[in-house]
């Protein structure tokens, strides 16, 4: 099988969500990755939105989409392409005393971990993987001396140069935050306050977990051939929308081909 990857850029707010049942003061939070626990977008939500996409966006092309994605409701023919699920890869966080006002922060565990799954199907990615000294450590890439009220520290001429091909390719930037794991989902996700009114009168005030906008987001989808036909059709129509609340503009995501087997 041959793979593609791509980068999915966070135009809103995205809300894929978790399991409804919770007993914390969010009613609603996104999907997680059960291992990691950062913010993830499961297979089976990512290839339902995309084969949505790609019927309003190439509704000539019907017998190629089925290809793609197989019969609906469980029919008789199988899909011949492969949806991972999306990793996250980075999020904003706002920066202060810097050349921006939020720059894009990342963990060595969310990079190894989309990196070493890209090379264990035969994706080979340049670069040396990113790594933070300590827990406490937040290093970045460009002048900036703290995120999200952290001091930071700069990374050094050779730390740089050995990211860069990676974090070029996945983030699509030469400025970002480096911090552990634990520091970045320290810091929280959004949540949205929303109120149900019945006859102007509120009856139910619940909260919604989302990604913030600029996220940024890794996919790998397989294909048996050469050929890529579903590329064909995201290339034309690259913006596609995920999850929950698309009424109120959230979940629009710009899928960009970073890199391909062939």
């Amino acid at each position: 099988m041959n793979y593609t990857i791509y980068r999915l850029d966070c135009l809103t707010n995205l809300h894929m969500g978790g399991s409804d049942a919770n007993y914390d003061v969010i009613d609603l939070q996104v999907e997680r990755d059960p291992v990691l626990g950062d913010p993830t977008m499961n297979a089976s939500g990512v290839k339902g939105a995309l084969r949505d996409h790609c019927e309003v966006n190439a509704p000539n092309r019907k017998s190629e989409i089925t290809e793609i994605f197989g019969t609906r409701n469980g029919g008789e023919q199988q899909g011949s392409y492969a949806f991972f699920g999306a990793d996250l890869l980075a999020r904003p966080v706002r920066a202060s005393c810097c050349d921006a006002a939020w720059l894009l922060a990342t963990t060595p565990d969310l990079i190894s971990s989309f990196v070493n799954k890209l090379r264990a199907l035969g994706i080979d990615i340049k670069g040396q993987l990113p790594s933070v000294a300590e827990s406490c450590t937040v290093k970045v890439s460009c002048h900036c001396k703290t995120v999200e009220g952290l001091d930071t520290k700069p990374l050094s001429d050779e730390e740089k140069a050995a990211y860069q091909p990676i974090m070029k390719l996945l983030l699509n930037t030469d400025k970002y935050v480096i911090m552990s794991s634990d520091m970045l989902r320290s810091i929280a996700l959004p949540v949205v306050a929303h109120n149900v009114l019945e006859n102007a009168i509120s009856k139910n005030l619940w909260y919604e977990e989302y990604v913030p906008h600029k996220s940024v987001f890794g996919l790998i989808v397989g294909r048996p051939g050469e050929k890529d036909i579903f590329n064909e059709i995201i290339r034309t129509a690259p913006v596609v929308q995920f999850g929950a609340e698309a009424s109120t503009g959230c979940g629009y995501v710009r899928m960009t081909k970073n890199l391909s087997q062939n």
